[in-house]
């Protein structure tokens, strides 16, 4: 090997393995972003990156399979490749089969493509990058996505331990709004158990929304038995009982007493505008969040597995766009390549067999 092979031959590697692991980077940014918070603006420069990453892969790995001539270089720059794929993943992780086997499937992808590329060359009179790599990519692609599904199931799989539904406080308020507010203002009075006949913080002439909002506006003061739960004292352990049953979680009770200070007349110092309404909305979210969530825990075992197919079949389809934006890659390197004499385009003699009578 010449000293110039053997240089753009480092140079190819190096890019091969580096493009590959960037690629594989921005893909766990993107699973640990979507999986935490769900897609938002600050992910589509990852996504935007993920994709640029994954045509540079295809082009460079095109270019090393078809630049250098020695199988014996083709086979160990993919098994490096597929090595550090391994050791990447299994960096931080422990080690599972699902895992290391990413590496094995990726190496022997790798080679499968290799391979085939090379015999396709061979078999053809004319080079035509058009003709020659999309077939090759798409092959290569379908297992490059069910390694990125592989790494998805995994990551996922610890977060169905501590898993709830989370409903946007946007599409909830949305909800109530549509509900009248007798309906709503009745519904709070059952589901507390509130009496307007003995209940003494509501009247004939009042409903329990308006009450709250009267004490939370500062226009009547808290009555002297609750005080001293806005003054820091634990609630009774019948309360703690009755939230708990109720799904309202307790420390958001606690915090938001613990934020309301009240001078000696049980009078809001900082009026809250509309802080009934606030806290029944609050409760009626987190009550209904957990029934949601009992209702549905038996199935957040089988996330991981939903969360792996979805990712499968959205990364199939954007591999078939891939495949021609890496094919455009690599022929306009190949012309750069060409046009600066780094390569040349020879022709050879062949000889080939042909039937006749």
């Amino acid at each position: 090997m010449s000293k110039k092979s053997l240089v753009i031959t480092l140079i190819l590697l190096l890019f091969l393995i580096s493009s590959f692991l960037s690629l594989w980077v921005f893909w766990g940014e993107l699973t640990c972003g979507i999986i935490g918070k769900g897609f938002s603006d600050g992910l589509g420069g990852s996504l935007w990156v993920f994709l640029a990453f994954w045509i540079l892969f295809l082009a460079v790995l095109a270019l090393f399979v078809l630049l250098v001539k020695d199988t014996r270089v083709v086979i160990g720059g993919v098994f490096l490749t597929a090595v550090s794929l391994t050791l990447f993943i299994l960096r931080g992780h422990s080690f599972t089969p699902l895992m290391a086997t990413s590496g094995v499937v990726l190496f022997i992808a790798l080679l499968i493509f290799s391979f085939k590329l090379r015999q396709d060359v061979n078999n053809h009179i004319n080079f035509s990058a058009g003709h020659l790599l999309p077939p090759q990519f798409r092959s290569l692609g379908f297992f490059l996505t069910l390694i990125l599904s592989f790494y998805i199931y995994e990551k996922t799989k610890p977060l169905t331990v501590d898993f709830k539904i989370v409903i946007p406080e946007s599409i909830f308020e949305a909800i109530l709004d549509q509900v009248p507010t007798d309906e709503l203002n009745d519904y709070a009075e059952d589901m507390l158990g509130i009496d307007n006949s003995t209940d003494p913080l509501v009247t004939s002439q009042t409903t329990f929304i308006e009450e709250m909002n009267a004490f939370f506006e500062g226009r009547l003061p808290v009555p002297e038995t609750i005080r001293p739960y806005f003054e820091g004292q634990e609630l009774p352990e019948e309360t703690k009982s009755y939230l708990r049953d109720q799904g309202i979680p307790i420390e958001m009770v606690e915090d938001f007493l613990s934020s309301v200070i009240i001078d000696a007349e049980g009078n809001i110092k900082e009026p809250i505008s509309g802080g009934g309404q606030q806290i029944l909305t609050a409760g009626l979210k987190a009550m209904l969040e957990d029934q949601i969530n009992q209702a549905f825990a038996p199935f957040y075992k089988y996330l991981p597995l939903v969360y792996a197919i979805t990712s499968f079949t959205i990364l199939f389809y954007i591999n078939l766009m891939i495949v021609f934006a890496g094919t455009f890659i690599t022929w306009l390197l190949l012309k750069v390549l060409l046009w600066s004499k780094v390569v040349i385009l020879d022709k050879e003699m062949v000889e080939c067999e042909r039937l006749t009578i």
